[in-house]
């Protein structure tokens, strides 16, 4: 089987944590990278910061870890010659044919060894280039030389926002090689939409009154971070229903904390250290300020927009890839600081303005979600993983035998098995209202998204034109009546039903009993077995566009998915036949 590697780069690890035998976690870097390796049918090697990491486990997925050694530091010499030499024993012994390294440190030892041993494919995600625009003149010279020599070296890189894109279409690469704009890492959105109902408690905790305006940062507190500048534009604004939430801490804090006395305002500029809590804190919050000098793609701002904040940023590389001006927030000049005091008094003084800002960020940030970028980095590795040769024995035997029944369904059907598929079962006619959804999936123009009706009746001839006039004819596929039901539930992704009547519908617990969330009608019955927002989502009958928002939300977050599954799953146990069984025998009793 041929192998795999992916690594990147980090801290350098404490006596203790290099020696830590706990069970390693992956995080969103490399979890969808590594599943779509093991897709593909790769030995898969995952580079971690451990001593004898070859004795570590990881629980997520089947992949084997060695000790990469790779750390921030470009000049710490000796330890990435020990690194470039752990790899380069690992592509040897276990024919390692693709490399997927990351940030500087990483994606030099990764491109120098695939160099040396003539790794097939060299893939590279760059997490912010360090010679951005504005950048020191050794990062526009030194650094942009040492990433222009690497793509030599170079078959796949990977940005996260559009600067870096353009930057790395510049480059000379290996024959071939192509550049991928991706949106981010990910960014687990349904974590923050369920503590809105947190805000006034923690409100009430930071001690903060009705009219009070909560502004809020988080991030280390360093020169690169620029809170100096948001702490002035909060003297500058002049408005003492600011109160300014920083969460962090580091090297500036003394200056920081100086500085906002020197303008008389510590009694608005709160210090709250690294808080565990920054989820919670988000709700509370009204505002979120960001002055950062650079970002690759800020987690912070993308947190803040999960959260449904409007945001006052620099106009700087990724800030301008998450928001327009004036559409979800502010884009400010990085120096001005009566731009950024301006700003902030127009949103403090316009909670209106504050509710469409940030509802428009909510939307925005599902292409960001861990669904969406796992969806990108399955294409990209289809795509690429299968140029050049590069499908192996392995993954051809995978597609032969032993096949999962949800990929060999799909693949009977001519359904891409990255796709994401809406099923529902029962009668064409009109109470089932299946017309909704072939509107809802005509205005998401999504070619990835698809829809099986199960069951046959008198408006299939209608919905088939209706199909064919929107040139669905590809994505909507009509199966008549089945009786493999639960095989075609396995296939899908969501169950989804429009009707406008329904008692307590048994298709919908059956899809719950399969382990799928529902999207399905506001209506007696499917309101007794769908909790909004938990196993699926409610909808008006006829309310194409909360159609639209829902399978929008689920399709771009496949892990929201998976937990609205599990959480049917559990429900529906309340209506298996037993528990019924004995409600029935308990009523006869007692009659």
């Amino acid at each position: 089987m041929a192998g795999y590697v992916f690594l990147g780069n980090s801290t350098k690890p404490t006596e203790k944590e290099a020696k830590s035998r706990d069970v390693i976690k992956l995080d969103n870097v490399s979890r969808p990278c590594l599943q779509a390796a093991i897709n593909l049918g790769y030995e898969v090697y995952l580079g971690v910061n451990r001593e004898k990491a070859f004795e570590l486990r990881c629980d997520e997925l089947p992949v084997k870890l060695y000790d990469s050694h790779t750390y921030r530091s470009i000049t710490a010499f000796q330890d990435n010659w020990i690194a470039y030499r752990n790899l380069c024993e690992i592509i040897k012994k276990h024919d390692v044919k693709v490399i997927h390294c990351n940030s500087p440190v990483g994606g030099m030892i990764g491109r120098l060894a695939g160099r040396k041993c003539r790794v097939k494919k060299v893939i590279y995600t760059a997490h912010g280039f360090h010679f951005y625009k504005g950048a020191p003149f050794i990062n526009r010279t030194l650094y942009k030389w040492a990433e222009q020599l690497m793509a030599h070296w170079t078959d796949v890189i990977i940005t996260i926002n559009k600067e870096d894109y353009e930057a790395a279409k510049k480059f000379r690469m290996k024959k071939g090689g192509k550049v991928y704009l991706v949106h981010g890492v990910g960014i687990d959105t349904s974590q923050y939409s369920s503590i809105g109902d947190q805000r006034a408690k923690k409100r009430g905790e930071l001690q903060l009154r009705n009219d009070d305006v909560a502004v809020i940062s988080m991030g280390d507190l360093i020169e690169r971070k620029n809170y100096s500048m948001a702490i002035q534009a909060i003297a500058k604004a002049r408005n003492k229903n600011l109160q300014y939430f920083i969460c962090g801490d580091g090297p500036e804090k003394n200056s920081l904390q100086a500085l906002a006395e020197s303008f008389n305002i510590s009694d608005q500029i709160h210090f709250l250290g690294y808080r565990p809590d920054i989820k919670e804190l988000l709700a509370a919050s009204d505002i979120f300020l960001f002055t950062t000098k650079q970002e690759g793609l800020a987690r912070s701002m993308m947190e803040a927009m999960a959260s449904g904040l409007p945001c006052v940023v620099s106009r700087i590389r990724g800030n301008t890839d998450l928001i327009e001006n004036t559409n979800g927030g502010f884009l400010c000049d990085a120096a001005d600081v009566s731009d950024y005091a301006e700003k902030l008094n127009m949103l403090a003084a316009d909670p209106g303005l504050r509710k469409e800002m940030g509802e428009s960020n909510l939307l925005t940030i599902l292409k960001f979600s861990t669904g969406a970028v796992t969806d990108e980095i399955y294409r990209l590795y289809n795509a690429e993983l299968a140029r050049g040769g590069v499908i192996f024995n392995a993954y051809i035997k995978t597609l032969t035998e032993n096949i999962p029944l949800r990929a060999k369904k799909r693949m009977e059907s001519g359904i891409p098995l990255n796709a994401f598929v809406l099923v529902s079962a029962g009668d064409l006619n009109k109470n089932k209202n299946n017309q909704i959804v072939i509107s809802a999936i005509e205005r998401l123009n999504k070619e990835n998204v698809y829809y099986v009706l199960c069951g046959t009746g008198e408006k299939e001839k209608e919905l088939k034109k209706q199909v064919q006039n929107a040139g669905l004819q590809e994505q909507v596929r009509f199966l008549g009546y089945q009786n493999d039901i639960k095989e075609i539930y396995e296939t899908a992704d969501c169950f989804i039903m429009t009707s406008f009547r329904e008692g307590l519908p048994r298709s919908t617990m059956e899809a719950m009993a399969m382990g799928l969330p529902c999207i399905v009608s506001r209506i007696r019955g499917n309101a007794d077995l769908i909790d909004d927002g938990r196993g699926g989502f409610l909808c008006g009958s006829d309310a194409v566009e909360e159609y639209v928002n829902a399978i929008r939300r689920l399709y771009c977050d496949r892990e929201l998915c998976r937990r609205m599954g599990e959480y049917n799953r559990r429900k529906i146990k309340k209506f298996d036949i037993e528990n019924v069984k004995k409600e029935i025998s308990e009523i006869y009793r007692t009659v």
